[in-house]
């Protein structure tokens, strides 16, 4: 559970994967993530 206060590991990709159809699947990117509370990749605003 995230929390106020505490670490979080929390990856955001660009599109539900659950959602795409199974040949869109493969396109899905990883916009961020945030591992111990920290941004350690970012992509957000990348072309």
């Amino acid at each position: 559970m995230i929390e106020a206060g505490r670490p979080a590991d929390l990856a955001l990709a660009d599109r539900d994967p659950f959602a795409a159809h199974e040949r869109e699947i493969w396109q899905t990117r990883n916009v961020l993530t945030i591992r111990g509370g920290r941004i350690v990749a970012d992509r957000r605003g990348a072309a």
